[in-house]
């Protein structure tokens, strides 16, 4: 693939990844349900503590996108494979939450060679 193509999908990937990073920080904001208070005590310590521990990854991984970091693979990998944990282990995983990784995963493999 030509480097102007590379930057285009890398680009777009870092675009959809920041959408997921923001919808999690998002969810911050909706944790009291239609009160809108943070509440740091009991399991939704925990909750937000992992929301924000998921959004900072996820802000890494639009950066490595964003600027075409060869890291960006095995980083992205390596954050797939915990978030597919973390929805196992909170028995909220399906099947097809492994569509978009392995598309992802494959436009990167593809555009490798032009990373820095």
């Amino acid at each position: 693939m030509t480097k102007k193509i590379t930057l285009i999908l890398m680009r777009a990937l870092a675009l959809y990844t920041l959408f997921f990073a923001l919808s999690y920080i998002n969810y911050l904001f909706h944790v009291n349900g239609q009160n809108y208070k943070f509440i740091f005590n009991g399991e939704k310590t925990i909750d937000i503590l992992l929301t924000l521990f998921f959004s900072g990854i996820l802000f890494v991984q639009v950066f490595a996108f964003w600027k075409l970091k060869k890291w960006s693979l095995p980083f992205y990998v390596l954050t797939s494979a915990v978030f597919q944990t973390y929805f196992i282990f909170m028995s909220k995983w399906t099947m097809t939450m492994l569509i978009a990784p392995i598309i992802i995963i494959t436009i990167v493999l593809i555009n490798y060679k032009n990373l820095e």
